[in-house]
């Protein structure tokens, strides 16, 4: 299916589905894969009616920054060269993802903007992103410990993925310090209420709007990123389903993007929370 033999999974709840969503897992770019987000990509297709595509990106420490970035590249030029073996020519298309999924997606779209604009999905769907792997917030003190993900595991997972301690604040690693964000995807932000993470998340959605990007932000009431995103936890890595409201807004995002043509204004991301 995509470019370089990546693993790939493929859902396509009608023949008929013309929107496709591009889905990139979470696991702080260490764990998790295609199995540990199974349900919670068959859930997004079977409620939306749109096609989903997830990829298993390479992933650390034995391929750190940038192969997950090359990877979700790679195949949104890939679904843009409108190849054969996809099926259909998507009417919408968005890249979505959770946790460190949600960040390489940030980058991708940064990316795309920047090589392949043609290339560039309609929205981008961020849930629990980390967009600051220099873990700048006060979320990162006031719910950094006892709530599910402790701030020792995000800096370990960065570190895995990103080992050189001198580029964490690098646009080209923590999407919040890119300079321009002009000209991105519509962006849906969701973060989580006792996330560590979720005030960088917060920040980008706002840096986005400043940009002129609609963008659309929500924090959800889900205990953490581990309840939220479905992400494995570093010392207890196993399977753990996306929230049914992290899972329902995707729902209704993905009933908007069905119904979207290809022009981006078209697209309205508050509608999601509507």
């Amino acid at each position: 299916m995509p470019p370089n033999g990546r693993p790939a999974r493929w859902y396509r709840p009608t023949a008929s589905a013309s929107a496709l969503v591009r889905y990139l897992h979470g696991g702080g770019w260490v764990i998790g894969d295609l199995e540990t987000h199974d349900r919670a990509c068959r859930r997004l297709a079977a409620s939306s009616g749109a096609a989903v595509l997830a990829l298993d990106y390479r992933r650390a420490p034995e391929h750190p920054w940038p192969a997950a970035v090359d990877d979700a590249v790679d195949a949104l030029r890939w679904i843009a060269s409108r190849p054969r073996e996809l099926g259909l020519a998507p009417t919408a298309l968005a890249i979505a993802g959770d946790s460190a999924g949600g960040t390489t997606a940030a980058l991708a779209c940064v990316r795309v903007r920047d090589e392949a604009p043609e290339a560039l999905p309609d929205v981008q769907v961020l849930i629990s992103a980390n967009t600051d792997l220099g873990n700048s917030g006060a979320s990162m003190r006031e719910k950094g410990h006892g709530y599910g993900l402790d701030v020792a595991d995000i800096a370990w997972f960065n570190s895995q993925w990103v080992p050189d301690a001198s580029m964490l604040t690098d646009p080209r690693v923590s999407p919040l310090y890119v300079p321009d964000l002009g000209g991105l995807p519509a962006a849906i932000v969701i973060t989580c209420e006792h996330d560590p993470l979720h005030d960088q998340g917060e920040a980008y959605a706002e840096r986005l709007r400043a940009a002129g990007v609609p963008t659309t932000m929500r924090r959800s009431r889900a205990w953490s990123t581990t309840s939220c995103s479905g992400t494995p936890s570093r010392r207890r890595a196993r399977p753990r389903p996306i929230a049914d409201q992290a899972r329902s807004k995707r729902s209704r995002f993905m009933t908007l993007t069905h119904a979207a043509t290809k022009s981006r204004t078209n697209l309205s991301p508050a509608s999601l929370l509507a």
